[in-house]
């Protein structure tokens, strides 16, 4: 009875009506992580409730329902959905590029931010989202030149925000100031509160350097932060192709894999990777089909891979040597 009349009170004082009770109901699954029982029950309410003030937010939990079972096309039908039906909305934007993000399109989540901005405004959200989306993309020139437009705006009325330094040191990095890019990073990255693009950009750094254990290291403290992240499980397996002490084809199509897998096989760059995995652990024919997956699913999203050029020569190479 007084978890019933806490729920009343809490709906009242949020959204002045009476609980839906199936979102009460998938609420609970959702904080025991059971979102696929959970995903019916947001799915009843919304029939019969759509309208309701507190529709948009069980959509979102719907979408994250279903990006934590896989079903990423669901969830970003979702999303697009409520910016449809309710574009001042900013967070919708933001969830939608990190799903985009995850199954490796950055360049679709970039403009999506990008079309937030011009909607809704230079917000320091949607600006700091928009440019880990174009960093990830690979610094498109035209994305690169507005995101550091948009940056400089928010940074004039903006507190301090640590995520701020993390981009403008990525950016050094991008212009060439490799210098002045690492020495930010790698004090950032040693603070008590460090966020998931700090490990990020720097393990880059370390991996081209190749100081593999250091680089390891802040993977790692990457996926704590984020686990299963394909991003990070597509770097912990170029570190384990390194020549030296790590090498270890073997562990790196274990980890490629599960990188793939993540997104749904829908990254091109994380079956890149493990098309590369396969090659160093000498299965030639397992490396072409999957690079040539990812070259399809480049294809199918109008050429937005960055690294498209290397897949191509990769796919090359192994088709005159599997021919030979």
């Amino acid at each position: 009875m007084k978890t019933t009349l806490k729920t009343l009170k809490d709906w009242w004082n949020a959204w002045g009506t009476f609980p839906i009770i199936p979102w009460v109901k998938a609420a609970n699954l959702y904080k025991d992580k059971r979102y696929s029982q959970a995903i019916s029950l947001y799915q009843k309410g919304l029939e019969k409730h759509s309208s309701h003030k507190a529709a948009t937010c069980a959509k979102f939990d719907l979408a994250y329902c279903y990006f934590k079972t896989k079903n990423y096309e669901k969830s970003e039908n979702i999303l697009r959905q409520v910016i449809k039906d309710n574009p001042s909305e900013s967070e919708s934007y933001i969830r939608l590029a990190k799903l985009l993000n995850w199954i490796g399109n950055p360049v679709e989540a970039s403009w999506v931010l990008r079309r937030a901005i011009d909607t809704i405004g230079v917000e320091s959200e949607l600006v700091i989202h928009y440019c880990y989306s174009v960093i990830e993309a690979g610094l498109d020139t035209r994305l690169f030149k507005d995101a550091i437009e948009f940056l400089l705006q928010v940074q004039k009325g903006a507190k301090k925000d640590f995520r701020i330094d993390i981009i403008k040191a990525a950016f050094a990095l991008a212009r060439g100031e490799r210098n002045k890019g690492r020495i930010v990073l790698s004090a950032l990255v040693n603070r008590d509160k460090v966020s998931f693009e700090a490990h990020l950009y720097f393990s880059e750094i370390l991996l081209q350097e190749k100081r593999v254990p250091h680089a390891l290291r802040h993977l790692r403290r990457a996926l704590s932060i984020r686990p299963n992240h394909p991003r990070i499980l597509s770097l912990l397996a170029e570190a384990y192709l390194l020549k030296g002490d790590f090498y270890n084809p073997q562990y790196a199509v274990q980890l490629s894999t599960l990188a793939a897998q993540e997104t749904n096989w829908l990254s091109p760059a994380c079956m890149h990777v493990l098309a590369e995995s396969y090659r160093h652990s000498g299965d030639k024919m397992s490396a072409l089909v999957m690079a040539s997956k990812a070259k399809d699913t480049n294809i199918d999203r109008i050429g937005s891979y960055r690294k498209v050029e290397h897949l191509e020569e990769l796919i090359d190479t192994l088709s005159s040597s599997t021919l030979a």
